[in-house]
């Protein structure tokens, strides 16, 4: 008695071990697109431009309002400070301090209230930029240049998939799945070097191997 392989030969299926939506995140006109139909992508390359010319607007106002924000802060904060430095008994009460104290308060919260709009307006802006999620291919473009898109059901630019790592799919028969259980227990079907993954080569439909091997890391 010896040891020998034991080998199974199934139909299998290749696919992308991502795929991902491109969709766009707000709403304007495509400006260009950057890309090759079917071209293989790093990630981070741009993929679309949709006219930031509002956006830029908006984020000019939002600077504007944050700059105006800390205007009224700083004014606000030296009136307490001049307030609190008097020290002649009755020159000022205790409610104009407090006032001030208060108009202070209001202008800081002004002030985070601006910059949280700069912020938005700062995000709205870098989503014109569509770039590429992962790397990997880029299939049709399903929008044109001059096209209107929004964030809603007419966002969808183009599908990527990643394919490093790539999966393959196969069925395996019931009574071979029942063999593996049942010969695994009896100690009779080992896995290779005695590990739990199961080892997998790719032959494709013209005979010839794929270079890398691959393992079973899933049952469904």
């Amino acid at each position: 008695a010896k040891t020998v392989p034991v080998t199974y030969a199934y139909v299998g299926m290749t696919r992308p071990s991502r795929t991902v939506e491109v969709r766009a995140r707000v709403q304007g006109f495509l400006e260009s697109r950057e890309f090759q139909e079917g071209a293989y992508l790093e990630e981070g390359v741009r993929l679309f431009t949709i006219d930031p010319r509002s956006f830029e607007a908006d984020r000019e106002i939002a600077a504007a309002q944050v700059e105006q924000a800390e205007s009224r802060l700083h004014l606000a904060e030296q009136e307490v400070t001049r307030l609190q430095s008097v020290t002649q008994p009755g020159a000022i009460t205790q409610r104009d301090l407090d006032q001030k104290i208060a108009e202070r308060q209001s202008a800081s919260a002004a002030l985070r209230l601006a910059k949280a709009q700069l912020a938005k307006a700062d995000l709205e802006l870098s989503y014109t930029k569509v770039e590429a999620p992962l790397t990997g291919y880029v299939g049709k473009a399903l929008k044109e240049t001059g096209s209107l898109v929004d964030a809603g059901q007419n966002s969808l630019l183009t599908v990527m998939q990643q394919v490093d790592l790539i999966y393959v799919a196969f069925k395996v028969t019931e009574s071979d799945y029942l063999t593996w259980k049942h010969e695994e227990k009896e100690g009779r079907l080992k896995r290779i070097h005695g590990g739990d993954d199961m080892e997998i080569t790719i032959t494709l439909l013209d005979g010839t191997p794929f270079d890398n091997k691959g393992l079973l890391d899933f049952e469904d």
